[in-house]
């Protein structure tokens, strides 16, 4: 018997829903709409998916990027057709950008209905270009293609986990009826036989490792390791190579080694102060830099590696891109950053001479003897960051908001043997949607343990719908108020005409922290010393619900705090001949 349009419906987004979990996608995040009720319902229906609705599509696609970060499988976004579809452009840039799988799953009209002035209709045929790992135009609902869907699916999940993971779009159309006219069918399994997919590491060639091996035993050298998700694995491996040659780990907060039981004296914290010093760094030119991870944030340290315009640069890029900004690699090397470390560690005999080490480490104790006594006017920044790790407990998860923040923990954070996991959307570094990717990494933590934003004030600004999520996602968000565009205040746009400066650069018209709180039945603290600063901290990683910390910054005295603190990292190195 021929099934009715809506019964078709229901049957193909079951089929579809069931490819995807067999192929490993569990997590879904649902904006409601109406033309993707099918999709929905098969969603809601199956017995091994966790579902979460948030109603604000951006907010919704950030949400499952924090889902796909933490658990590096890919989450699945669902939405209705129209403008609804637009709004995951950001996330998907960061999502690209950063190699986090997602399954993007677009309901559409179908052909018919296009391009003739229908209602809620656009253009969604690969709305996201190149951003996109692959993009996929199901044909409407056909019963005899409803086999065809698991591999289909299969495919899907193997293009976000591909040798460079990311976002992939599948757009769904429907005819209407879109449901049954009456009562729901039960949910229906119907299609071919799940096909698992199974992925291996990518090894290093023994001829690589040999040619390696001897560029390091020639000289001199760092390693550089940059925001990534360089895991636990990796951090022992890394420090054992550095411990191999005698060379200095500089390490770039969001890669996650100043913090764990690896730590040791070759984890260097204190670079962005001392490779300010031009007497340093033309006195310390390394013959080789090996980079693992992406780009690092500190601008000394990339202003560094740029001046090593003759070393020998070796890129470890465990995915298939290319993250050479300066144009500096003479080797990129494709394979598995842990499995580099390790094979390297095994060719090498001896390194360089220990001296070279020792250099970098007495200069990461003068930058730590440099920092700045607590204050007794006001808060600031390096006195937030260094308070906020130590409250922290261990293997808390601490994301960096972009603009300042992520710059203040590069600064201040120390190098220690508690773990704390750190992250951050260092794809694009948007100041967008790092609420909602926050909240999807809490929730797809299986550990949860604490889960802490340390973002802007106009990042809150710029994100605040996102609270809605969070009623039953406890997090901590510590804002850092200095006004709105204290960034600005470091970068050349601050010698402008003052009055101009102010109005196109300083935002200090964001909205207020406490009223925005208020709105979403939110506890906000406020921090104005760091008496304030410590009982918000105590209270807020007691509570079991989202507590968000305001904490005040005056922008000016902070901008004059910071140029004392990187001149007396600078101080110390002015007698020495280059």
């Amino acid at each position: 018997m021929m099934l009715d349009q809506g019964h078709l419906n229901l049957i193909w987004a079951d089929a579809l829903i069931n490819g995807l979990v067999q192929a490993g996608v569990r997590r879904v995040v649902i904006s409601p709409g109406s033309r993707s009720t099918p999709l929905v319902l098969a969603v809601a229906r199956h017995p091994s998916t966790r579902d979460w609705v948030i109603g604000d599509e951006r907010s919704a696609a950030y949400f499952a990027l924090g889902l796909s970060k933490l658990s590096g499988t890919p989450a699945a976004v669902i939405c209705t057709s129209g403008t609804a579809v637009a709004n995951w452009l950001p996330a998907i840039m960061e999502a690209s950008a950063a190699n986090v799988p997602l399954i993007l799953i677009s309901a559409d009209r179908p052909p018919e209905a296009r391009a003739i002035g229908a209602n809620q209709t656009t253009d969604q045929i690969k709305l996201f270009g190149d951003l996109v790992r692959a993009f996929h135009e199901l044909p409407p609902p056909a019963e005899d293609e409803i086999d065809t869907l698991p591999g289909l699916t299969a495919r899907i999940v193997d293009a976000a986990l591909s040798s460079r993971p990311g976002p992939v779009h599948i757009n769904v159309p429907f005819r209407e009826p879109l449901l049954p006219k009456n009562d729901l069918p039960p949910a229906n399994r119907r299609g071919g036989r799940a096909i698992t997919i199974h992925r291996g590491v990518t090894l290093p060639s023994a001829d690589t490792i040999t040619t390696l091996a001897a560029v390091l035993s020639s000289g001199k050298g760092v390693i550089v390791c940059g925001p990534d998700r360089l895991d636990v694995p990796f951090a022992h491996a890394a420090v054992r190579l550095a411990n191999r040659v005698n060379a200095p780990i500089l390490a770039d907060p969001l890669s996650g080694l100043r913090r764990g039981p690896w730590v040791d004296d070759t984890v260097i914290g204190g670079y962005d102060g001392f490779l300010r010093s031009p007497h340093f760094t033309e006195a310390h030119q390394p013959d080789w830099v090996l980079r693992f991870g992406a780009y690092p944030v500190s601008k000394g340290l990339g202003q560094y590696m740029r001046m090593c315009a003759t070393s020998q640069h070796i890129v470890v890029a465990e995915y298939d891109q290319w993250p050479d900004p300066a144009g500096h690699a003479t080797h990129m090397i494709h394979a598995d950053p842990r499995r580099v470390a390790e094979s390297l560690t095994k060719a090498i005999a001896t390194g360089a001479d220990l001296h070279w080490l020792k250099a970098f480490q007495a200069a990461d104790a003068q930058v730590r003897a440099a920092l700045p006594p607590p204050s007794a006017t006001g808060l600031f920044e390096d006195r937030v960051v260094t308070l906020l790790a130590h409250h922290l407990p261990a293997d808390s998860l601490l994301f960096a908001g972009n603009s300042m923040p992520v710059r203040e923990l590069d600064s201040f954070l120390s190098v220690e043997h508690k773990p704390l996991r750190m992250t951050g959307n260092r794809g694009v570094s948007g100041i967008d949607g790092n609420i909602a990717t926050l909240l999807g990494l809490a929730a797809a933590d299986p550990a949860g343990a604490p889960a802490v934003g340390l973002i802007g004030d106009l990042t809150f600004a710029h994100d605040s719908a996102s609270l809605r999520a969070a009623q039953d996602i406890p997090v901590l968000i510590v804002v850092l108020d200095n006004g709105g565009g204290g960034i600005f205040e470091y970068l050349p746009q601050a010698g402008l005409d003052a009055a101009l400066f102010a109005r196109y650069w300083l935002t200090d018209d964001a909205p207020d922290i406490a009223k925005v709180c208020a709105a979403y039945e939110i506890v906000c603290h406020h921090a104005i010393d760091e008496a304030s600063l410590q009982h918000a901290l105590s209270a807020a990683l007691r509570s079991k619900t989202t507590q968000v910390i305001r904490v005040v910054l005056d922008r000016r005295a902070s901008n004059k705090r910071h140029q004392d603190h990187w001149q007396a990292c600078i101080d110390p190195f002015q007698g020495d001949t280059p």
